[in-house]
C-alpha cells in the first residue's frame, strides 16, 4: 500500500504551556476496524530546560498500538522507548538550546471507534521561553489491511 505524507507546513511555536495538545499539522484521520502502519519525524527546539513531552493520541479501544521512539540532539543523551498505550506522556530529555529529532515508528490495529491519530506535544517544564515544532516535520502513514 502507498505511504500517505503529512508535511508540517510552518513552524509552531508554546510558551509556558505544560498541558499536551495536537499538532496543527501531524494527524490523519482513522477508520474503524482498519490496520495502519506510521512514523513520524519531529524536529524540535527549546530554551533552558523547557524541554518538549510528547504522546500519541487516536481513538479509544484499539485493538491494538504500539509504537517505539527515538529522541536525539544538541547535548542530550538518546532516549529511546516503546510504548503500547495511546495518550502516554513522554517527556523527552532537555538542556539548553535543545535542538532534537524525534522519530517516531508504530502499528496500529484499530476496534471500532473511527478517529485521528495524532501528535501532541507541550514543554516538559513550564517557563518564560518558546518549545518549538519546526516546518518540515512530517509523518506518514499507510493501511496495511
Amino acid at each position: 500500500n502507498v505511504w500517505t505524507i503529512v508535511n508540517k507546513t510552518s513552524d509552531e511555536t508554546i510558551q509556558s504551556d505544560i498541558v499536551l495538545g495536537d499538532d496543527a499539522a501531524l494527524l490523519f484521520a482513522v477508520s474503524a476496524n482498519t490496520k495502519y502502519e506510521f512514523r513520524m519525524t519531529v524536529a524540535s527546539a527549546s530554551v533552558n530546560q523547557e524541554g518538549i513531552r510528547f504522546a500519541v493520541a487516536g481513538p479509544a479501544a484499539p485493538t491494538l498500538i504500539m509504537f517505539t521512539y527515538i529522541y536525539q540532539g544538541e547535548g542530550i543523551a538518546v532516549a529511546t522507548d516503546t510504548t503500547n498505550a495511546f495518550g502516554a506522556s513522554i517527556g523527552a530529555p532537555a538542556s539548553n538550546h535543545d535542538y532534537a529529532i524525534l522519530t517516531i515508528s508504530g502499528i496500529l490495529q484499530n476496534g471500532a471507534n473511527a478517529g485521528t491519530v495524532s501528535f501532541q506535544w507541550a514543554q516538559e517544564v513550564t517557563g518564560a521561553n518558546n518549545t518549538t515544532v519546526y516546518a518540515g516535520s512530517f509523518l506518514e502513514y499507510r493501511v496495511v489491511a
